[in-house]
């Protein structure tokens, strides 16, 4: 099954019916020009929850905030509150219009169809309704379609392009071009004071751009000026922009500028070893994103062998206990509160994830590539490796479905049609148990794998 690369911790939505529960937020069905009429028919923003099927976070919000009474009174009341499937039908287009890159994402959309504000990732309710107030101020501050026009009229001065840079920050619209454009139009001696550093290291600047070079050739002058914390800030914004331009390279399949963005990794990294790790996966994602399947399946194996396999998981797990127990503690012993809801989901969340904080990523690894096998590689002999891998997975999360219908995948494709079956049906067992929301997905694939469709 699909693996999230990019965000963790952060439901398949249940029947229309469900999702308009009286006590949480009401989805309005139907497409989403209706949502955008009723919008402009009420004069309120639209709610927009972009979510996948297989992501976590997503299903985690649908079972734990969306049907909250409070969030629901707030949220019907002001706003048309709509959700759509990123990865099919309308939700591909809407998805590419308005930029979605990670799950779930949230955009408050005016009638007009222009976006007002945007957040990404699971919250509790609490924080969810925070930012609920802050799409509502935001759409009452200058709308982007403004500074689109003075910008392409030719308004250039500094402070303006440093409040369209604002304004494009937080609707999370990255614009390498409209950051150097803001250098250019400061004077040299000013490149670093407070406001412009602020704007560089809160908009990530891409590999090759001037806004790039000025902090990557000055982290020692960026030291000087805005201290240790300014350097660690400056390298993080340059670790992010190194990122996103290897990202867009993988999607636009441009290789010359992922060697760009491989060599300013290896450049920046204080521990040669992690700039390898980092340019070996992006190398790896970037021979799948151009289905080569010989080079990814060569780049996988060289991966999976030089940092999965060689993996201690007894240690990482020793390592788990002893990081839980130093988190839990303070929640046992009464310093941390438990009766607040933020309280109660920080203990929840601790309790889920915190043992298998450092184990569960190398674990993961295993059934990655042997998704991206099945979903990349035809050859028999790499298929059979991407069983084992699969099969290591399952040996150390048995109870995993989506482990389980990746094993049953690569069976089906190897043509063991029956015992694919019979996986198939154990993931969906497992689903139902832990969690039903998306049992439908797992059943769908059991009804292609029986009609031989899939």
């Amino acid at each position: 099954m699909k693996t999230q690369f990019f965000i963790p911790l952060l439901l398949l939505p249940l029947a229309v019916l469900a999702q308009e529960s009286p006590s949480g937020i009401a989805f309005l069905p139907g497409a989403w020009k209706d949502a955008v009429a009723k919008a402009k028919a009420e004069n309120k923003l639209i709610f927009l929850d972009t979510y996948t099927t297989w992501c976590g976070p997503c299903k985690w919000m649908d079972k734990n905030v969306y049907p909250d009474a409070k969030v629901g009174e707030k949220f019907n009341a002001a706003f048309v509150n709509y959700k759509i499937d990123a990865e099919k039908g309308e939700g591909i287009a809407l998805s590419k219009k308005y930029q979605v890159t990670a799950y779930p994402t949230y955009l408050f959309i005016a009638p007009d169809e222009s976006l007002v504000y945007r957040t990404i990732g699971s919250r509790p309710a609490a924080a969810f309704m925070a930012e609920a107030d802050k799409a509502t101020q935001a759409s009452k501050g200058r709308p982007i379609g403004d500074f689109e026009a003075a910008y392409a009229a030719g308004k250039r001065d500094a402070a303006f392009l440093a409040e369209f840079l604002e304004k494009k920050k937080v609707l999370g619209y990255d614009d390498p071009a409209l950051l150097d454009a803001y250098l250019a139009a400061l004077p040299a001696d000013s490149l670093l004071t407070a406001r412009s550093f602020a704007l560089l290291v809160a908009n990530p600047p891409q590999v090759g751009t001037k806004a790039f070079a000025l902090l990557a050739d000055n982290l020692d002058k960026i030291r000087d000026l805005h201290r240790v914390a300014g350097q660690q800030k400056a390298r993080m914004a340059l670790q992010n922009g190194v990122l996103a331009s290897a990202r867009r390279a993988i999607k636009e399949k441009d290789r010359p500028r992922l060697e760009a963005a491989l060599a300013a990794n290896t450049r920046l990294a204080r521990r040669p070893q992690d700039a390898a790790r980092l340019n070996d996966d992006l190398t790896m994602e970037y021979y799948k994103a151009a289905k080569d399947a010989g080079k990814y399946a060569e780049a996988t194996r060289n991966f999976m062998a030089t940092y999965v396999e060689k993996a201690n998981l007894d240690s990482l797990r020793a390592l788990d206990e002893r990081m839980y127990a130093q988190m839990i503690q303070p929640f046992l012993t009464g310093k941390r509160d438990t009766t607040s809801e933020q309280g109660r989901e920080e203990y929840a969340q601790i309790r889920k994830y915190a043992r298998t904080m450092n184990a569960a990523p190398v674990v993961s690894q295993y059934n990655r590539a042997a998704w991206g096998f099945y979903e990349t590689v035809s050859d028999r002999v790499a298929l059979r490796q991407a069983l084992a891998w699969s099969k290591r997975s399952l040996d150390l999360e048995p109870e995993n479905p989506a482990y389980v219908d990746t094993y049953a995948h690569l069976l089906y494709k190897l043509g063991q049609q029956a015992e694919a079956l019979r996986w198939q049906q154990q993931a969906l067992d497992l689903a139902r148990k832990s969690e039903p929301e998306s049992a439908k997905g797992y059943e769908e694939t059991l009804q292609k794998m029986k009609s031989k469709t899939l």
